[in-house]
């Protein structure tokens, strides 16, 4: 790798990943809280059709009617399997939601799949709404601090 050409490596490297990522059964995104993983049919599909099993550490999708083993792995790390969900869209697609225990950043869904870079997935957008009364509070006194403090610089008063 040429150190003196870092932005060449990053393209390459994101499309290598975006590349990777195409070849999975499933596309998928993630928040700190959840990773939802949607599973496209060629053929209408029915929710009887297929067997799909979720614990703890593992997720296994099979298409019952063709015989096809979508996914069978170890997850990442544990999930609240109960809280996890999924259901058939317009016969469709499969959508699963897996619920993360900690909040953070998987860099796949299960364990033999290519991994993204995690350090590139940015800040969620969060709303002042999502924090508690003290923090929202501090957040908005830094806010109008800010606002002033702008204020004071563009009319040239310190």
């Amino acid at each position: 790798m040429d150190p003196s050409k870092p932005a060449e490596h990053s393209l390459q490297a994101i499309a290598k990943e975006r590349s990777e990522q195409k070849t999975l059964p499933y596309t998928w995104k993630q928040t700190l809280e959840d990773i939802s993983v949607t599973i496209a049919f060629a053929n209408f599909t029915k929710p009887k059709e297929l067997s799909i099993k979720i614990t703890n550490s593992r997720l296994c999708v099979e298409n019952l009617t063709t015989k096809t083993l979508i996914v069978d792995d170890d997850l990442f790390t544990k999930i609240d399997e109960f809280e996890s969900t999924w259901s058939v869209v317009d016969q469709r697609e499969l959508e699963i939601t897996l619920v993360k225990i900690k909040e953070e950043w998987w860099p796949h869904v299960v364990k033999s799949a290519p991994k993204i870079d995690v350090r590139r997935i940015g800040p969620q957008n969060s709303s002042l709404n999502d924090l508690d009364g003290e923090t929202r509070a501090m957040v908005e006194k830094m806010m109008m601090e800010q606002r002033e403090q702008k204020i004071a610089d563009a009319t040239g008063n310190r």
